[in-house]
C-alpha cells in the first residue's frame, strides 16, 4: 500500500503558485523579446504581415494562458494569513498543467520561428492534442456505448416481465382496416 500523501497548506500553495507564475512570466516574456529584437535588428525585411500576425497570435495565446493562471491563483487574505490560495497550479491533471504546456509550446515555437517560417506548423500540435483528448475521453466512449445488446439479458426476472408485457401489447393491439 503506497504511503499517504501529505496535504499542502494554503500558505505553501500560495508560495508555490507565486514561484510558478514568476517562472512562466519569464517563459512568456523572454521569447517575445527575442522574437521582436531578432526581427527589428536582424531580419527586418522578413517581418511581413504574416509574421506579425503569427507574433500576435503567440502573444495572445501565451498571454491568455498566463492571465487565466494568474486569475485562478489569486489568493485571499484575512489579516496576514492566507485564507484561500486559489487554484493550485502545480497539481497533476489540473487545468494549470494544460495552460503551462501551451505557454511552453508557444515559447518553443516562437523561438524556432525566428530561424524558419515553417516552425509555425509545429504549433498545430496543440489543437491536434485537444482533438485527441476530446475524442478519447468524451466522444469515442459516447459513440461506443450503445446500451445493452439484444442477446444480452441482465436479469432473468426482468426479461420474463418484459416478455409478458410485450405479449400483452400484442394481444391488445387493434388492427384497423
Amino acid at each position: 500500500m503506497p504511503p499517504k500523501q501529505k496535504t499542502k497548506g494554503q500558505r505553501e500553495i500560495y508560495q508555490e503558485n507565486k514561484a510558478t507564475l514568476r517562472f512562466y512570466l519569464y517563459f512568456f516574456a523572454i521569447p517575445n523579446v527575442l522574437y521582436v529584437l531578432a526581427y527589428i535588428f536582424y531580419l527586418r525585411p522578413e517581418f511581413t504581415f504574416w509574421r506579425y500576425l503569427g507574433w500576435f497570435i503567440f502573444v495572445a495565446s501565451s498571454g491568455g494562458c498566463y492571465y487565466v493562471m494568474w486569475r485562478g491563483a489569486r489568493a485571499t487574505f484575512s489579516g496576514s494569513q492566507v485564507s484561500d490560495a486559489g487554484m493550485d497550479l502545480n497539481v497533476e491533471g489540473g487545468i494549470g498543467e494544460y495552460l503551462k504546456d501551451v505557454v511552453i509550446m508557444t515559447a518553443i515555437v516562437q523561438v524556432l520561428s525566428i530561424f524558419s517560417g515553417y516552425a509555425f506548423l509545429l504549433w498545430l500540435i496543440i489543437p491536434a492534442y485537444m482533438f485527441y483528448y476530446v475524442w478519447v475521453n468524451f466522444l469515442w466512449p459516447w459513440f461506443k456505448d450503445s446500451g445493452p445488446e439484444e442477446g444480452e439479458m441482465i436479469d432473468p426476472k426482468k426479461a420474463r416481465k418484459m416478455e409478458r408485457r410485450e405479449k400483452r401489447m400484442q394481444q391488445n393491439r387493434v388492427i384497423y382496416r
